[in-house]
């Protein structure tokens, strides 16, 4: 989504003295906040409650309470978050779905599908591979003029990307089976904890102690596979060639 365009140019000058750590520090929070002002287009005050954190974060790195590494892979796992795939999504629906370009009749469901979508990826139901579509549908491939290709935000999304984005968002909420009422999310209080965890990850890395993994959709469809099939002390039986 929008906000995961934010990449490692942000802080690639966290090493060094005070000067260029505070420097860093607010070129992490301008650039953050220039992306949700002109990509997102939040209201105001959700606007405002996503910068504090981020705010408070780079006061921490200016301050040199954070270790520039740590804070470099904490950036790194903060923007690759669900939460930052959440903001982005509230983006989505205040910019997108809650305005002229759907039809007022359809924007309850819409934004009601949305925000389903939203709250399955905080607490699991939804998976993040589902992203990889509207990713997909969001980015486009732009080569410059010395031939040198990156990707792109489309900005605004046409139409039909709008509906396709959509379309995708309320299959995947029907498959997971989310049928809840509309629940807004504390923006605030959501980046708050995940820019901790992204912390706390990264100090584990960086002190050598593994950081345990989710378990991926690939392997949890490969062990859904196998309870199917039978565990080795109960084999499946063994049907005959042809029978299927």
């Amino acid at each position: 989504m929008i906000i995961l365009a934010v990449t490692g140019a942000s802080y690639v000058y966290f090493k060094g003295a005070d000067l260029l750590r505070w420097g860093a520090a607010k070129v992490v929070t301008s650039v953050i906040d220039t992306v949700i002002e002109d990509n997102l287009q939040l209201p105001p005050e959700e606007h405002a409650a996503v910068m504090r954190p981020i705010e408070a974060f780079g006061m921490r790195i200016a301050d040199g309470e954070v270790d520039p590494e740590v804070a470099a892979g904490a950036l790194t796992k903060l923007i690759e978050s669900n939460e930052a795939a959440v903001v982005a999504l509230r983006g989505f629906e205040t910019r997108y779905v809650d305005a002229d370009v759907i039809p007022e009749a359809e924007q309850p469901e819409a934004i009601l599908a949305v925000n389903r979508f939203a709250n399955g990826l905080l607490d699991g139901r939804i998976k993040r591979a589902s992203l990889a579509p509207l990713v997909d549908i969001a980015v486009v491939e732009v080569t410059a003029e010395d031939g040198t290709k990156s990707s792109q935000i489309k900005d605004p999304l046409p139409e039909e990307d709008v509906r396709a984005a959509l379309a995708h968002i309320v299959a995947t909420v029907q498959a997971a089976g989310i049928q809840d009422e509309y629940a807004a999310q504390d923006l605030e209080a959501m980046v708050e904890a995940a820019i901790q965890r992204a912390v706390a990850e990264a100090e584990a890395e960086q002190a050598g102690v593994p950081v345990t993994e989710p378990v991926s959709d690939d392997l949890e469809t490969e062990e859904s596979s196998l309870d199917d099939a039978g565990s080795a002390e109960e084999p499946a039986e063994t049907e005959m060639p042809g029978a299927l």
